[in-house]
């Protein structure tokens, strides 16, 4: 017990492994102790290589032996993989051995062995064993028992790692941008909490500007992805250099980019993003032998402390960013809150919602495996007249910043458990994912008024029943509070026996929490990463640990926006269960509630 406290209190495991080593060969007096780690190679051939060995004083060390690292154990030793792989014990003297085994132990000066498997999560992950070079031995119970405990205390070890790891690669990504390296909106979100609550405090104002690429989607569809995303990188650094100390720079989303400018008024707010608007279009960035004369549009506004929030600002900012894209482009607009309503799309939402425009449009989520359908999502959609249809992209922020989104999941969502009542006997299979935004969760009153309906309208509906197939979809991209509070807020539709979904995992806030403490059914991959899996070692190994975490838990995944075959063969490659997408089905727009 003493060398599992002192092992699981030290901060790094891999560091006191040799000590573990050396404490158990030292009590047993094995003339070596050592760990092999398995590990998959690109020929789909399972390897394993010594990490980690003691060795007694005179007995040759074999952590430096070449043969030992990357070793075809499934080839070379198949009886070796199927003993371990089953949990039993590899033991004997070395001469009684099959001549294939025989030869490689000999090499090493061993006499007799003892080696067993190392699991992590139900997964075989490696070994650990004993050498005697000296003599030929009949290995005790208590060895080998104490040789399975160093296993476990080994195998819980990796996985806390692993965990760990994960956690931290995950809070990295959602507070930081990949490709630019600037604060993401997650991040921004927390500066401006900051500055808003010290503008309350002080009375002093502060300003945000708004960029915007001009002409950004034409350098996409003319050079590619590659020169768009370079383009990105140059607009990113172009604006950080000609930042002022103080001020915050950060990629609010797509091509655009949020500046906040603390304890400074509108007039010297336009001058500095003058300065930046210019540098940018002096930057004139190079990409495959080309220069591209590269442009941004800006919108500047300013809180007037006490009166504004963060969203008034915000709007603003964004009706300015649209008054310089209508004037021409390449400029600086600063705009007041009357021409911030007119210009922006908010008023577009508004009307939306007032006037019955918003309708959901289904789109359908396959099992990867079989490529049937399995369960579907109800999506945003405004409609406009005969032709215009605006997709969630082009408002949901929008509707974010003016507090809109609890009324957008409130009409989705009842229109989406309609259909499911009206639907759930002809495909009583079939999913339906709901969409409930931070907004929504922050009015408890609003999600039990949308329990209530549920009930009302489907009053048989209980655990095991037809709410068995509705599932509520939270986002990761925001905070959401504790677990606890988040789990009373939603405990009308569990009752009911709803279940829940985290959507874009591991593209915003750190979650796992939500997995320890919330019923979770399903984990929505996160679309950059699907985009990036085939392309981007990083990406495919996040994808590979998420699924890893969700099997290890009885998660389902699914994964958002897979566009083309070769990245739904990775998917599948990789583990994951369920997949979404314009390459299975494109939404389907319903006009007409159901029922």
């Amino acid at each position: 017990m003493g060398l599992a406290a002192e092992y699981f209190g030290c901060a790094n495991w891999g560091e006191y492994v040799p000590r573990m080593l050396e404490h158990l060969a030292r009590a047993t007096h094995a003339s070596r102790a050592y760990v092999f780690e398995n590990h998959l190679g690109i020929d789909g051939i399972l390897y394993t290589s010594q990490r980690h060995e003691f060795s007694a004083p005179g007995i040759e060390s074999q952590i430096g032996n070449n043969q030992l690292q990357s070793f075809p154990i499934e080839t070379g030793f198949a009886r070796w993989c199927q003993t371990l792989r089953g949990g039993g014990v590899v033991q004997g003297c070395v001469e009684t051995l099959p001549e294939g085994e025989r030869e490689i132990l000999l090499a090493q000066g061993i006499s007799s062995l003892v080696v067993v498997p190392v699991f992590v999560a139900k997964h075989w992950w490696g070994f650990i064993g004993f050498d005697d070079c000296t003599r030929r031995r009949h290995w005790s119970e208590v060895e080998i028992q104490a040789l399975r405990a160093a296993a476990n205390v080994l195998g819980a070890s990796v996985q806390s790692e692993r965990l760990s790891r994960l956690e931290q690669r995950m809070f990295q990504m959602a507070t930081h941008d990949e490709l630019t390296g600037l604060p993401n909106r997650r991040a921004l979100n927390g500066y401006l909490r900051l500055e808003q609550a010290r503008s309350d405090r002080s009375g002093s104002p502060y300003c945000l500007a708004l960029f915007d690429i001009d002409r950004f989607k034409l350098i996409n569809d003319i050079h590619g992805h590659c020169a768009g995303d370079h383009i990105l990188k140059q607009v990113a650094l172009a604006l950080r250099r000609s930042i002022r100390q103080g001020d915050w720079v950060g990629r609010w989303g797509g091509e655009e980019f949020l500046v906040v400018l603390p304890a400074t008024r509108i007039e010297q707010a336009y001058q500095g993003i003058e300065r930046m608007r210019q540098a940018v279009e002096r930057a004139r960035p190079e990409f495959a032998e080309r220069r591209f004369e590269v442009t941004v549009s800006a919108g500047v506004a300013e809180c007037t402390a006490g009166h504004d929030s963060v969203d008034d600002v915000l709007a603003r900012a964004d009706a300015g960013l649209y008054e310089a894209k209508l004037r021409g482009r390449n400029r600086t607009c600063v705009t007041n809150a009357e021409q911030a309503h007119n210009l922006s799309t908010a008023a577009l939402v508004q009307r939306a919602i007032r006037d019955g425009q918003l309708h959901p449009a289904y789109q359908s989520i396959v099992d990867l495996a079989s490529r049937t359908q399995v369960a579907e999502e109800a999506l945003a959609r405004i409609v406009v007249g005969t032709e215009q249809v605006l997709c969630a992209q082009e408002f949901v922020e929008i509707a974010d910043r003016l507090n809109l989104l609890h009324r957008i999941d409130d009409i989705l969502g009842r229109r989406a458990i309609a259909r499911c009542a009206v639907e759930g006997d002809q495909r009583p299979a079939i999913k339906r994912f709901i969409n409930l935004s931070g907004d929504l969760l922050r009015r408890p009153e609003r999600v039990a008024a949308l329990a209530q309906h549920a009930a009302a309208l489907c009053p048989r509906l209980g655990p095991g029943r037809r709410t068995r197939a509705l599932v509520l979809q939270i986002t990761e991209r925001e905070p959401l509070g504790h677990a606890h509070q988040l789990r009373t807020t939603l405990a009308p539709f569990l009752d009911q026996g709803f279940r829940l979904a985290i959507d874009d995992f591991g593209g915003g806030y750190s979650s796992l929490g939500y997995l320890a403490e919330l019923p979770i059914s399903f984990i929505k991959i996160d679309r950059e990463l699907i985009a990036q899996v085939r392309t981007r070692p990083k990406s495919r190994a996040l994808v590979a640990s998420i699924q890893y975490t969700a099997d290890s838990l009885g998660i389902t995944t699914i994964a958002e926006c897979v566009e083309d075959e070769p990245t739904a063969q990775v998917l599948g490659e990789l583990g994951v269960h369920w997949a979404q997408g314009y390459l299975f089905a494109a939404p389907t727009l319903e006009l007409e509630q159901a029922g």
